[in-house]
């Protein structure tokens, strides 16, 4: 009896022991760099007397285990990934991120070029490795990597318009890169108030038009995008999803890193500019809370000995990324603040001996703050509900200033109504300083949800979402002294940005992607439409008086697996259609009024107090009121081919633009009087002319002005391929060759009016045509690029090795009537043009006198390009150099009987250094 009391009492003691153990919950999210869930990684937690804890994570990343607290040593291990350890401590219930690290080692993982999705929509992924190896200054390199792209030396102190799927490229046709959407992070970059350019036609020192500096209705300036914060690219040249809208040729989807607790940077070098980074992240794991910060600095020239054209880009971010977790849903809370900053400057060479003021600076700096909250739930059938807002204000710069020599005495109109009215006479050289200050600013709200619902052969993944943009330019304008011109022929007075309307868009959309089962084939068909409407547009543009509309359809269809040596032959064939809307930018829908000034008068006596110089002056307003969206109209067809990790994409695609944005030419009759002084006695006159006591002759004339109209047509069509090997075990070498075709026809949608330089009975003709065709251009290119990236572990070193070559550049002019299908005299009044018309004696001269096809043809041109990156220190210092260009042939080629020597373009090579710490 007394040994069973005592153990009795030890049980007891016990018990009480036992039961005053807590246990606590520890959740486990793995995720991999790119912010994907990690499913069946094996977490092993080892505590003080080593007892193991296995645990599996779900297809969400995530593991959770009931623990008595203490300390731990946590390790989490997967095949594809390196083996992630520390040593953690808890006292409470604790919920844990983390990142793992993909394997070097794991070589079919490592993809250092463009690599073709599979899914329902055409669409390029670059990864940050192929990124890194590429070492790019800015998104302008990127686009190397797709099916037809060519490395170009870089060009930083122009303006870098993007162009997808295009051959070629003329003046005045910039519908398509202004209807490329650019996203960060969920946010698109808008660009519809951007109102900066100089009034001067020829702002540039150098006497050039400033088309290469001018940004407003060309969309995003791919100089501006830095490069180094970006995790994956998405490139969307197919049909994307209805949730993407205002766009008509693609969309640039940049998903930029998060979390990690790794020291970056990274300096660049080349004959062209100088780069500096530098990051760091940090991951809060108690409050699943991570900040990622960075800097960026770009420094470019246009070429290397020039100190006197110079281009700056600025970039500092902060993002935020927090998870809440629920019983039945997950809480992903981003913030990002962003602030870009360019100065682009051009001026004088004191050294050639010009020592004038000139000076041209246009600066661009813009603060943004986006916050997106997405909320998963544990839902059979709500997946998740989305928010994403942002708001960007940019204060945008242009000072000018320009030392103007007439050649000659010149007068200046003053006037800005219609009527006669005296002007001024200018000093034959004064300094005229320009100053334009633009403050666009946006807003971006979007509400999105995903729903599921399974039947016993169909998955339906649904969309819905609505979307609303504000867009508003808040700045002074141009500002200029009024009698001290940068130029004579500008035809526009100073305006204030502030009193232009504001622009906004509300837009909904519906999606359903159904995945269809019927034996052993597989179909997925992705149909949504989308709708808009303006909302803040007076009724008397057409653009406010209807809702416009998307369609939107992606059909795929997985034919049966085929084994081959117990290998599966995987074949995928899409096939989409959609139409994709592009609503006008500001400048496009409010531009200036336009002024025309005839001399009636131009009396220059020895003193000035006698000299007097008349217009009659002419407003024209360049609004079009009837202008309405441009639509694009793509259709396209995709085999995709699958076979032990080689993989082969092959498109066909067709896009029919023709509403696209155009100025247009138009005349207007006009009289205006020609004031003859033949009989003034210049040396008794005690006044300036008095117009009631001369004589003078009515004149007629058409007066010119542009409009912007639905006026242009972009046809596109091509074939883009890419074929990716397994990577070979023997030497680590993976080979892509990818390219494309592609044959893009410019033209007018409209006819066009055009007045001949012609002098008949010696008066100028008093007929303008309208024709047909304007001049029209038929381009064709076709490229390939064959690389092949290898890597060696023992080394850490990767090498990649591309050949590209431009098999050949045609430029045709397309052929276009001689005669017009209507003309117009001074009445105004439109008739047709008919046989009798080509014997008038007036109506003859409105004959164009032309080639009817004249082309131009470069052939082959061939680049061999270099680079290679080092690994050093652990893997934490990265060294790296590229030479494109290392080898170069340019073809010879004939035109008009000429021979046409290119001499092999030079090597262009840089060196940077990266280091994680």
């Amino acid at each position: 009896m007394c040994y069973l009391k005592y153990i009795l009492l030890f049980l007891f003691i016990s018990n009480i022991s036992f039961a005053q153990k807590k246990y606590f919950d520890i959740v486990f999210i793995i995720y991999n760099y790119n912010h994907e869930t990690v499913e069946n990684a094996v977490i092993t937690l080892t505590d003080t007397a080593f007892s193991k804890h296995r645990l599996l994570t779900d297809k969400q990343g995530k593991a959770k285990i009931e623990l008595i607290p203490g300390n731990y040593t946590l390790t989490i291990s997967h095949p594809q990934y390196f083996t992630y350890e520390e040593q953690i401590s808890f006292v409470q219930s604790l919920i844990k991120t983390i990142h793992l690290e993909t394997k070097e080692n794991e070589l079919q993982n490592i993809i250092v070029t463009a690599k073709e999705s599979k899914g329902v929509t055409t669409q390029s992924i670059i990864d940050k490795k192929a990124i890194e190896l590429l070492q790019p200054s800015s998104f302008t390199d990127i686009l190397e990597l797709l099916p037809g792209g060519i490395s170009k030396d870089p060009d930083l102190t122009t303006v870098n318009p993007i162009r997808l799927r295009q051959a070629g490229s003329v003046s005045g046709y910039n519908t398509n890169s202004l209807g490329t959407s650019f996203i960060i992070d969920g946010s698109p970059i808008n660009t519809n108030a951007n109102l900066q350019y100089s009034p001067d036609p020829s702002q540039r020192l150098n006497g050039q038009s400033d088309n290469k500096k001018r940004t407003t209705a060309i969309g995003i300036d791919m100089r501006s995008i830095s490069t180094d914060d970006i995790e994956k690219v998405e490139i969307i040249r197919g049909i994307p999803s209805v949730e993407y809208g205002d766009l008509t040729s693609g969309v640039i989807n940049i998903i930029r890193k998060s979390g990690g607790n790794k020291l970056e940077g990274r300096f660049k070098a080349d004959g062209f500019s100088k780069l500096y980074y530098i990051s760091k992240g940090i991951d809060f794991d108690k409050y699943n809370w991570s900040i990622n910060t960075s800097l960026d600095l770009l420094d470019a020239k246009s070429e290397p000995r020039n100190n006197f054209e110079t281009y700056k880009r600025y970039t500092a971010s902060i993002r935020s990324r927090k998870l809440f977790l629920f019983n039945n849903s997950d809480l992903w809370w981003n913030v990002n603040l962003d602030f870009t900053g360019t100065t682009d400057e051009e001026k004088k060479d004191p050294d050639t001996g010009y020592d004038k003021v000139d000076h041209y600076k246009s600066s661009y700096n813009k603060l943004g703050i986006s916050n997106s909250l997405e909320l998963k739930l544990k839902n059979k059938w709500i997946k998740n509900i989305k928010f994403i807002s942002s708001l960007r204000q940019e204060t945008d710069k242009i000072n000018q200033i320009k030392y103007v020599q007439l050649p000659t005495v010149a007068a200046l109109p003053v006037s800005e109504i219609d009527g006669e009215y005296d002007g001024i006479y200018l000093n034959k050289d004064y300094i005229s300083t320009v100053k334009v200050e633009g403050k666009p600013r946006d807003i971006f709200l979007k509400l999105t949800s995903n729903f599921s619902v399974s039947t016993s052969r169909v998955n339906h993944d649904i969309l819905l979402g609505t979307e609303w943009t504000y867009s508003k330019n808040n700045g002074k304008g141009q500002v200029y002294d009024r009698y001290l011109p940068p130029n004579l022929s500008m035809g526009s007075y100073p305006r204030a940005y502030k009193d232009i309307p504001a622009l906004a868009k509300l837009s909904f959309f519906a999606e359903d992607k159904a995945k269809i089962s019927i034996g052993n084939h597989n179909l997925i068909l992705a149909m949504g439409i989308r709708t808009f409407k303006m909302t803040n547009m007076n009724k008397s543009y057409k653009l406010a008086r209807s809702f416009f509309w998307e369609p939107r359809m992606n059909l795929q269809w997985s034919l049966p697996k085929l084994f081959i040596n117990n290998r599966s032959l995987d074949v995928d064939i899409t096939l989409g259609y959609g139409e994709h809307k592009k609503t006008p930018t500001l400048n496009i829908l409010y531009p200036d009024l336009y002024y025309v000034n005839y001399n009636q008068l131009n009396y220059y006596h020895n003193n000035p107090d006698y000299r007097r110089v008349n217009f009659q002056t002419y407003t024209f307003s360049r609004e079009n009121r009837d202008l309405t969206v441009a639509n694009n109209i793509k259709k396209e067809i995709r085999l995709d081919l699958g076979y032990n990790q080689n993989n082969f994409s092959l498109t066909f695609f067709e896009e029919r633009l023709t509403s696209g944005f155009r100025s247009m030419t138009f005349y207007k009759h006009v009289t205006y009087k020609r004031y003859n002084t033949d009989e003034l006695d210049h040396s008794t006159i005690t006044s300036p002319p008095d117009l009631n006591h001369l004589n003078y002759e009515l004149k007629n004339d058409f007066a010119t002005y542009s409009k912007t109209e639905n006026g242009s047509t972009t046809d596109k069509k091509g074939i883009e391929f890419q074929f990716s090997s397994k990577r070979l075990e023997a030497i680590n070498t993976r080979l892509t060759f990818n390219g494309a075709w592609f044959q893009t026809k410019y033209k007018n949608s409209k006819p066009i009016y055009k007045s001949p330089d012609a002098i008949v009975n010696n008066q100028k003709l008093p007929y303008v045509g309208i024709y047909k065709d304007d001049e029209g251009y038929l381009m064709e290119s076709f490229t390939t690029n064959f690389m092949a990236d290898t890597y060696l572990p023992k080394l850490k070193m990767n090498f990649m090795l591309a050949i590209q070559c431009s098999w050949y550049n045609l430029t045709q002019y397309m052929k276009k009537d001689r005669y017009p299908l209507y003309y117009m005299g001074y009445d105004q009044i439109i008739h047709p043009y008919t046989e009798q018309d080509k014997t008038d004696t007036y109506l003859q001269w409105l004959y164009r006198n032309h080639n009817d096809l004249d082309s131009r043809r470069e052939p082959l041109s061939l680049g061999i390009n270099l680079k290679v990156s080092k690994k050093m220190y652990n893997e934490k210092i990265t060294l790296s150099m590229f030479v494109n260009k290392l080898y170069s042939y340019n073809q010879k080629y004939v035109i008009y009987k000429v021979v046409q020597r290119r001499t092999s373009s030079p090597p262009y090579f840089g060196m940077e250094i990266n280091f994680k710490l």
